[in-house]
């Protein structure tokens, strides 16, 4: 069976297993954000010793095997609330689970610790999925936490991206600047998200509200699977970004990208561009979105971009370099990373594992700033996205 396969690898042969855990493919990913110019948002003391980091009430993390982004819902800010705490804390949870978990498995005797059912589950790489990450972190949340927030998170394993979406933050994967997949959204109504809330808020509002309650559970969320190939792309974007750009104005950008080569390597020029372009379209007083054409859909009338906190993750996939040399193989049984490691956002204090480019919290903070309105369309905008400005790696 797998489960007694998975006890003979860990403690008969353990650089096979180790080789298992630490699987051949790797993110190399970066983030980037922007608040939304016209409303500061309170601060909170523990932001800078989580390990998620993000943009107003966006959050988002970056790491080898798993990435992940978050929207708090800004509809908590017409009672003077906040959901960046509640979004930053479930992104911190995710990642902070993921990398224990993985940790622990590829300890000596990790494998055979773990029960038959947890080998089965996560055989391929004893990695954990998207959908049981967000699952552990929501239950970490301490309760009465105010807020509630989106999700979306992408974990890659034996040639496959596995991912998870609830509510409207999403993804998109891509092969040669073309989209090939692209995540779904969810919605109970128009603008109005699947959201995960604290879960004492969630059961009262259920038991007490004779209408239907927009309140859910990371069971609830969209997961799917995708084979991938050496160099695809993907990217996690909340709503400030899908709201804003058309898909074709993602692509556009990417194959700009991907032709560069003094960015091509550099995920967070990749990141850079798109949040950049994603905030100067949310400024515009007379371009179409794709926002305004759904509410247009709905019978509403929203003109110009739509202002919001803006959050992307992206990422190349590919083997490591180990891999390849052995044509395809697995990683090296050596205990350290694989080449090709992420940009990590949130450091996990192991410098000497953590490849992590230092980005100070305070600089996506202060970049939403006012972009001039000069009323032009999307595709109108200057092709020249990706600049030299993108290039400084410590933003």
């Amino acid at each position: 069976s797998s489960s007694s396969t998975a006890k003979e690898l860990s403690s008969s042969q353990p650089n096979t297993y180790e080789r298992l855990v630490r699987d051949s493919w790797a993110f190399d990913a970066a983030a980037a954000g922007a608040c939304k110019p016209e409303r500061p948002l309170p601060d909170f003391d523990e932001k800078s010793l989580l390990l998620a980091k993000g943009a107003g009430e966006d959050s988002y993390f970056t790491d080898e095997k798993c990435i992940g982004i978050a929207d708090g819902v800004g509809g908590w800010n017409m009672q003077g609330l906040s959901s960046a705490r509640f979004s930053r804390l479930l992104m911190h949870l995710a990642i902070q689970y993921h990398r224990n978990f993985t940790r622990k498995a590829s300890a000596p005797g990790g494998g055979a610790a773990m029960n038959n059912s947890t080998q089965e589950q996560h055989l391929a790489g004893f990695i954990p999925g998207p959908k049981e990450t967000l699952e552990r972190a929501y239950l970490k949340l301490p309760l009465g936490l105010i807020g509630s927030t989106t999700a979306c998170l992408a974990v890659i394993s034996g040639g496959r991206v596995h991912t998870c979406v609830l509510g409207d933050s999403s993804y998109m994967v891509l092969r040669n600047g073309s989209i090939i997949h692209q995540g779904p959204i969810q919605e109970h109504a128009f603008n109005h998200p699947y959201q995960l809330s604290d879960r004492l808020i969630v059961a009262f509002t259920r038991v007490q509200s004779s209408q239907p309650v927009m309140c859910d559970y990371p069971k609830d969320a969209k997961s799917d699977s995708h084979q991938i190939e050496e160099g695809d792309v993907i990217l996690l974007m909340t709503d400030g970004i899908l709201d804003n750009l058309w898909p074709q104005d993602i692509e556009k950008i990417t194959r700009e990208w991907q032709r560069s080569p003094q960015f091509s390597k550099n995920t967070t020029a990749l990141a850079e561009a798109i949040k950049n372009l994603a905030l100067e379209v949310s400024q515009m007083p007379n371009v179409r979105t794709p926002f305004a054409a759904k509410a247009e859909h709905e019978g509403f009338i929203v003109p110009g971009g739509k202002s919001d906190d803006i959050a992307v993750v992206a990422a190349t996939m590919s083997l490591s370099q180990n891999a390849k040399e052995q044509g395809g193989g697995s990683s090296s049984s050596s205990g350290r990373n694989p080449t090709g490691s992420a940009a990590a956002i949130g450091g996990d204090g192991n410098n000497d594992d953590d490849n992590s480019l230092n980005i100070k919290e305070n600089a996506d903070l202060d970049r939403g700033k006012e972009c001039e309105d000069d009323g032009t369309s999307t595709a109108a905008i200057n092709e020249n996205h990706i600049t030299n400005d993108t290039n400084n790696g410590n933003r």
